[in-house]
């Protein structure tokens, strides 16, 4: 049974409008959230039972395989993984030894590797400006250029906000979506001018909400709720947005009864229009 229910999410059924969990190969009792398709048929995701991994499963034939600890996940925690198609980085925070330093230093920060005909390179780290002695995660690559949340405005969740920088020695540049609340997690759309994040903020009914944005003219576009029916957006947590690889399906994390769960709903029941993938 729970592989007919991640098979008919993943086949996107344009009848189901309500959000819906994905299938028990995905969701336990312990919390997972961020999913990233790296192809069609390989997915990876964030499970957190007190150390936090990052999980791969692949699709053979109708079913999904019991998803298994990335080789570059199971010595240090790490979280929210993101897929650039252009440069084939998956991208991912983690809390793990920095180059020429011990654990002492260790700081959450952004890492990335590189996956090459189902081989995966050693992980490298973002330093320079990417680098602070805070929170800096959720990286999202489009080719030269990485959006990630960091709190290095502040410190604490409410102090983390969303940025872009193009390299280590650039500052990287705070958008104009952050708020005086939480906001991150981004995920841009394969054109690269419109992006899914996560905020407490633009009117949240909830702790946090998912929101979209247009890069028009120059500029970001006033923040819109992806959902006003209830069936995205709530008073809970939803957080770690991203999309299907045909951009069909939005794919976001719900916290209920203190337990993170990946949900899934088609992108036409939204009431926010979004740009083609």
């Amino acid at each position: 049974m729970k592989f007919l229910f991640i098979t008919l999410l993943l086949l996107l059924s344009s009848s189901v409008l309500q959000a819906q969990s994905l299938s028990e190969v995905i969701n336990t009792d312990a919390n997972e959230y961020g999913i990233a398709f790296i192809t069609n048929d390989l997915i990876c995701f964030t499970r957190s039972y007190g150390e936090k991994r990052l999980m791969l499963t692949q699709r053979k034939g109708d079913t999904w395989t019991e998803p298994v600890v990335a080789p570059f996940s199971k010595d240090w925690d790490s979280e929210y993984p993101s897929f650039d198609i252009t440069t084939s980085r998956l991208y991912f925070g983690s809390v793990r030894p920095k180059p020429n330093t011990d654990e002492s230093q260790n700081s959450n920060d952004i890492w990335y590797v590189e996956y090459d005909n189902g081989s995966w390179g050693e992980p490298v780290h973002l330093g320079g400006n990417f680098s602070m002695k805070g929170i800096d995660s959720g990286g999202f690559g489009v080719g030269e250029r990485v959006y990630f949340h960091s709190d290095r405005s502040g410190s604490g969740m409410y102090s983390v906000d969303i940025y872009m920088a193009s390299s280590e020695s650039e500052t990287p540049k705070k958008l104009s979506m952050s708020t005086e609340t939480v906001d991150g997690e981004v995920h841009l759309f394969n054109n690269g001018n419109s992006m899914l994040f996560m905020s407490g903020g633009h009117g949240a009914i909830g702790n946090s909400d998912i929101f979209v944005s247009h890069f028009l003219n120059g500029e970001w576009s006033t923040p819109e709720s992806v959902d006003t029916t209830g069936s995205v957006n709530t008073a809970a947590w939803e957080y770690a947005p991203s999309l299907s690889p045909d951009g069909s399906t939005l794919f976001f994390t719900r916290i209920s009864n203190r337990n993170a769960d990946i949900i899934s709903t088609p992108v036409e029941s939204l009431t926010a229009t979004l740009i083609q993938n």
